[in-house]
C-alpha cells in the first residue's frame, strides 16, 4: 500500500479483547484532569506498538501507564490523543461485537455493530512526557499489599487545609541506620502512623498527596507481587506488572512528630474494637455539631456521652481502670475513623491527661497507632 493510499484510508486499529481494552481506558480516563485550561491533559494517549499498547493519562500531577499485549491490532504502530472522558464513554456504550478503529489525520472513526463515532482527536505531539525530576534518591522493592495497607491506614488523617499543603498528604520517611519505614499523617489534631520494618531502603523523606495515596491504592491494592518504587527530589513512582504510577511530591518539610507519641500512659485501657465503636457510633447522634464526647475513666468502666440541645445519649463499657480516674473530651468521629483502620478484634486507649493526645493502638499488632488530641471540656 502506498503512503497516500494509507493517508487516505487512514490506520486501523482492531480491538481484539472489548472487555479488557474497556476495564483500561476507564481505569486511565480517571485519572485524566476534568479542566479544559490545558486541552491536552483531558486527553488519554494510546501508543499502539507491535502488539501492545501503552495507555497513558494524566492530570498534570499524577500520571499512569498501563500496558496491555494482544488486545489490539494496528496496520502499523501508531499514537493517538483522544478526549479521555468521551473516548471511555463510547466504548462502554458500545454494541457487542467487533470493534474498530480508524485515526484519519485529527479524527478517530469507532465502529461497532450498527453504531458509528466519530471523535476529534489532538495533536500526540503536545502530550506531555514524564519528568521524574532528576536522579532518584532512593529505590527499594515492597510488596504491593504492604504499600497499600500503609497508604490506607494513615491517610484518612490528612489535612484538608489549604493553607498547610504539605499536611495534605502521608510523610513516608527513613532514617540511617533503620531498616524500616514510616508512614506519618497529620492534621495537627490527630495522626496515625504505619511502620513497615525489614525493609533495605536509603534514608529519605517524601509527602505524597492524598489524591496519589487514593491511587495508588486504586491501582496497585489486590496485586499479589512486589511493586518497584523510586523517590527523587520532587517525585514519586511506583511501578508493578503492567503498570506505572508517578507523582509529584507536595512542597514544603513536614514536621517531625516522633515526640508526639507517648511512651507512657497514666491510663490504659482496652475494649473490644466494634463494641467501642458501637458506642462511639451512638455518641455521634448529638455530637454532629460539637463533634465531642465526654469520656469518663472511673470504677472500672468507661462511660460516654453527647449532649445537645434537643437531647443527650450515655453508654458505657466495662474496662480496667486500676483504681484511676480521668474526664475528658474527645472528636468521636477522629476516633471512629482511627479504629475503622485496625482489623484487630481489640483496641486499647492509653489517656496521659485531660490535655494530653489520646494514643490508640490495636491490641497484638504494633505496626499501626493513630493519636487523637483531645478537645477542652467548658461545661
Amino acid at each position: 500500500m502506498t503512503t497516500a493510499t494509507k493517508q487516505k484510508s487512514g490506520i486501523k486499529i482492531m480491538v481484539k479483547d472489548v472487555s479488557r481494552f474497556s476495564d483500561k481506558i476507564s481505569r486511565v480516563a480517571d485519572a485524566c484532569s476534568n479542566s479544559s485550561s490545558i486541552p491536552i491533559l483531558t486527553c488519554m494517549k494510546i501508543e499502539v506498538k507491535a502488539g501492545s499498547v501503552v495507555f497513558t493519562g494524566g492530570d498534570g500531577i499524577r500520571t499512569i501507564c498501563i500496558g496491555e499485549k494482544d488486545i489490539v491490532e494496528a496496520d502499523e504502530n501508531t499514537a493517538i490523543a483522544v478526549p479521555a472522558g468521551l473516548f471511555s464513554q463510547i466504548i462502554n456504550k458500545l454494541p457487542s461485537g467487533a470493534v474498530e478503529m480508524t485515526l484519519r489525520e485529527k479524527t478517530l472513526l469507532i465502529k461497532a455493530g450498527t453504531a458509528k463515532f466519530e471523535l476529534q482527536v489532538l495533536d500526540v505531539e503536545e502530550y506531555p512526557s514524564i519528568s521524574f525530576g532528576g536522579s532518584a534518591i532512593t529505590n527499594f522493592t515492597i510488596p504491593a499489599s504492604q504499600l497499600t495497607v500503609a497508604f490506607r491506614s494513615t491517610m484518612y488523617a490528612c489535612s484538608t487545609n489549604q493553607t498547610m499543603q504539605v499536611l495534605q498528604g502521608v510523610c513516608i520517611q527513613s532514617h540511617e541506620g533503620q531498616n524500616e519505614l514510616k508512614f506519618t499523617a497529620t492534621d495537627r489534631n490527630r495522626l496515625s502512623r504505619f511502620q513497615i520494618d525489614e525493609i533495605a531502603i536509603n534514608p529519605f523523606k517524601a509527602s505524597v498527596s492524598a489524591v496519589s495515596c487514593k491511587e495508588i491504592i486504586r491501582f496497585f491494592e489486590g496485586i499479589e507481587t512486589d511493586l518497584k518504587v523510586a523517590v527523587t527530589e520532587s517525585a514519586l513512582s511506583v511501578t508493578g506488572p503492567g503498570t506505572m504510577f508517578f507523582t509529584k511530591l507536595l512542597d514544603g518539610e513536614f514536621p517531625e512528630t516522633d515526640k508526639l507519641i507517648p511512651k507512657n500512659y497514666e491510663v490504659e485501657v482496652t475494649f473490644e474494637r466494634d463494641k467501642l465503636l458501637g458506642a462511639l457510633t451512638r455518641a455521634t447522634v448529638f455530637a454532629k455539631n460539637k463533634k465531642m464526647a465526654i469520656f469518663n475513666l472511673k470504677d472500672n468502666e468507661l462511660s460516654i456521652t453527647s449532649r445537645a440541645e434537643v437531647g443527650q445519649v450515655v453508654d458505657s463499657l466495662p474496662c480496667q481502670t486500676l483504681g484511676k480516674e480521668m474526664r475528658i473530651g474527645i472528636d468521636v468521629f477522629y476516633l471512629i475513623e482511627a479504629l475503622k483502620t485496625f482489623g484487630e478484634k481489640e483496641v486499647r486507649l492509653g489517656f496521659m491527661s485531660p490535655v494530653q493526645p489520646v494514643l490508640v493502638l490495636p491490641v497484638g499488632e504494633v505496626k499501626s497507632l493513630g493519636l487523637v488530641i483531645p478537645i477542652r471540656i467548658t461545661e
